[in-house]
């Protein structure tokens, strides 16, 4: 089965001169990390989930100097694509045979 969720504010932004980020900061469940261009309408998601209690974002454990605060439960990866003009999908890595799908639109 599947469960449709309605949709979120969510940013994709730029971070310093060559660095896109993507943060979904509302509702329980949040994701945020870097995106990296992985082909001509692809890109590379490596980030970590958090929830409203949590003080900060996680990152991607492996990206992480400290290793005290690495969490690599909460790793979160997949691929954002361009379906066209202010219409994305990202696709996450299935975990414990399950998966999400974000449908992002402008």
């Amino acid at each position: 089965g599947a469960y449709a969720y309605p949709y979120f504010q969510c940013t994709i932004r730029r971070d310093g001169p060559s660095g896109i980020v993507f943060k979904k900061d509302t509702g329980s469940q949040r994701r945020m990390g870097p995106l990296a261009r992985d082909g001509k309408d692809r890109f590379l998601f490596l980030g970590g989930s958090y929830y409203t209690y949590d003080k900060a974002p996680l990152t991607y454990s492996t990206l992480q100097d400290d290793p005290a605060t690495k969490q690599p439960d909460r790793d979160s990866a997949g691929h954002l694509f361009q379906l066209g003009g202010g219409h994305l999908l990202l696709v996450f890595a299935s975990e414990e045979g399950r998966g999400e799908i974000y449908e992002l639109r402008k």
